[in-house]
């Protein structure tokens, strides 16, 4: 389980309106609103109709009554710190479960007793209600009768002479109801607190009529940010949009503040379909230039060298986004660019730690902003209402995020939506054959692929056959102060940019030996020259125009690095940070320690 972050966690409920509130007060009734109490990091967000929908068939699927969610009011979602797919559900202000993966509901004890389970119940002897009130398991013999649908593992209601007590998780079939053995019957999760829910009917209508000052102080101090970060650059203005809630929330914001920027969409080849068609329907509706970075064959260049991207191997966010957006922003504006860009601190712990201002190591020449860097999900959904803007249709269609359709960040109930709507058979096609090659179990595939690190049990990795998949990559290995490295003469064309630095090279039957203190600098050009998968980033890096890419249709290789030492003012600005030296592959395979690469780690 990943660790918590923390955000403001400021939401507050108004009772009498049943709404939830950015700010203290509701703009409706005028009473102040109550503190909401929930999990970090704290980036709540309202309830889609898909979301809603999930959320009333795990009910009814585990519990059987007939839910009418539209009388609870707004719904609310938080994802919290999990490996996958976990969100409370926020109900009038309290939580009022846990929705996990979008199949299965935890309610809490209040909520059960609200809804009138029907199934999943477990009675127990009423000599058992003083101690499961305060804080035991409900114990085999406490057991009375359940209905026949209990198993070990399956979220239950505990009842006592027909009021709910606790709910908690099975441990038991229903077969084992009467029995007088030892042991936990049901791991209690949760108690009645004396939470009472709202049942006033209200909607994201009223939510934004009830903030309708705080959105209002939000924009204009974003206008201020906006307005005084543009004045202190002096560079031309984009924004960088990739189609999603959070790049549409600050366009509208930069619109607000008088500026006229054109739109910059990198498309990745990887898009969910329809995403291209809305983004340049956002630029029409704005009369906006749209500039289009397109990534080409990125993908398929770097899936060879590279293997699957997975949430902690993201190469491809570098291959397919950073690299067109080097490339663009050098060719469009060479002596730089604002990029406002709807960042938010609570997407993740890198992004609360950028701050809203940041220059990227990765893409030369952007200076990046972010207005909306403090707002959490649902700042940015009542801002687009209030602003009556079109949203992106895949967010109706149940998504959180709009990313590539294959994107490893995306939680597993996110990917099996989208599978659901998009045929991604090509893709379950190469990570089978990929699991098969490398020595990896094939139910890898079905889910484990998204980490490079999965639990052991998913992979039954096969390091010998992973070295296989990755023959061409270059082998290391040290010989006292010297670095053996499996190169060639082919591979050294880059290293006259080290002309004058101390660096010794010879040739052996094993490959190059390399020492001396720039002996990593060394290392590094090797791999990039050995390893180009065509991104480009290192060539916008390059003020001299000594490196530039060749080729690049996609019948071939794609782009290769090409280097002119005649242009070359050997200034290593081209040493920043590059795919290949940072996602090497063999530095993530099973069982092989980091520091064997960190020779060459930038």
């Amino acid at each position: 389980m990943a660790k918590p972050f923390l955000g403001r966690l400021d939401l507050r409920w108004c009772g009498t309106c049943n709404v939830p509130l950015i700010g203290r007060r509701c703009d409706t009734c005028g009473s102040e609103g109550d503190a909401v109490t929930y999990s970090p990091p704290g980036d709540v967000r309202p309830a889609s109709p898909r979301d809603i929908a999930d959320l009333r068939t795990a009910i009814e699927g585990q519990f059987a009554p007939e839910i009418d969610l539209t009388g609870w009011g707004v719904l609310l979602l938080n994802a919290i710190s999990s490996r996958d797919g976990l969100e409370e559900v926020i109900v009038g202000g309290a939580v009022a479960g846990l929705l996990r993966e979008r199949g299965t509901f935890q309610p809490r004890a209040d909520l059960a007793a609200t809804i009138q389970p029907q199934r999943s119940l477990v009675e127990a002897d009423p000599g058992a209600r003083a101690s499961l009130l305060e804080s035991s398991n409900l114990m085999m013999p406490g057991v009375l009768r359940t209905t026949d649908d209990v198993v070990p593992g399956a979220e239950v209601v505990i009842t006592v002479e027909g009021e709910v007590v606790a709910v908690g998780r099975s441990r038991i079939h229903a077969g084992a109801a009467g029995r007088r053995e030892r042991g936990v019957a049901v791991k209690v999760r949760s108690r009645p607190s004396g939470v009472t829910y709202l049942t006033r009917r209200s909607s994201l209508d009223d939510a934004v009529a009830s903030n309708v000052e705080e959105l209002r102080r939000l924009e204009r101090r974003a206008v201020e940010a906006i307005l005084r970060v543009t004045r202190a650059l002096d560079l031309p203005v984009v924004v960088s949009f990739s189609g999603g809630k959070d790049s549409l929330a600050t366009l509208l914001l930069v619109l607000e503040a008088g500026l006229r920027p054109e739109m910059l969409f990198v498309d990745t080849r990887m898009e969910l379909p329809g995403t291209l068609e809305y983004v340049r329907g956002v630029a029409d509706a704005h009369d906006l230039e749209l500039v289009v970075a397109d990534a080409g064959d990125a993908f398929r260049r770097g899936l060879a060298y590279f293997g699957p991207p997975a949430k902690d191997y993201r190469w491809c966010c570098k291959t397919n986004k950073l690299g067109p957006t080097a490339l663009a922003i050098r060719e469009r504006y060479p002596d730089g660019v604002l990029s406002f860009i709807g960042q938010r601190r609570y997407e993740s712990r890198t992004r609360a730690r950028s701050g809203a201002r940041w220059d990227n190591p990765w893409v030369p020449g952007q200076r990046a902003f972010s207005p909306i860097q403090e707002w959490t999900s649902l700042h940015v959904w009542l801002y687009l209402l209030w602003k009556g803007a079109d949203v992106n249709p895949w967010y109706s269609r149940g998504l959180e995020r709009i990313g590539c359709a294959i994107c490893p960040a995306a939680d597993e109930s996110e990917g099996a939506l989208i599978a659901e709507q998009v045929d991604l058979s090509w893709w379950h096609r190469e990570i089978v054959g990929y699991a098969r090659e490398v020595g990896l179990l094939e139910a890898w595939a079905s889910g484990p692929w998204r980490w490079r690190r999965p639990s052991g049990a998913a992979t039954g990795a096969d390091p010998e056959m992973f070295e296989h998949r990755h023959a061409d990559a270059l082998r290391f290995g040290r010989r006292g102060d010297a670095v053996l490295v499996s190169a060639s003469d082919g591979d050294m064309f880059l290293l006259p940019i080290l002309d004058g630095r101390d660096v010794e090279i010879d040739r052996t039957d094993a490959g190059l030996l390399i020492r001396g203190d720039d002996r990593d600098l060394a290392l590094q050009l090797l791999v990039r020259a050995h390893s180009c998968v065509g991104c480009g980033i290192c060539t916008a890096r390059c003020p001299s125009g000594a490196l530039g890419l060749e080729g690049g249709g996609e019948a071939d290789d794609g782009p290769r690095l090409t280097y002119d030492p005649a242009l070359c003012t050997r200034c290593l600005e081209c040493l920043g940070p590059c795919p290949v030296v940072d996602f090497h592959p063999l530095r993530f395979r099973p069982g092989m320690p980091d520091q064997v690469f960190s020779i060459i780690d930038c």
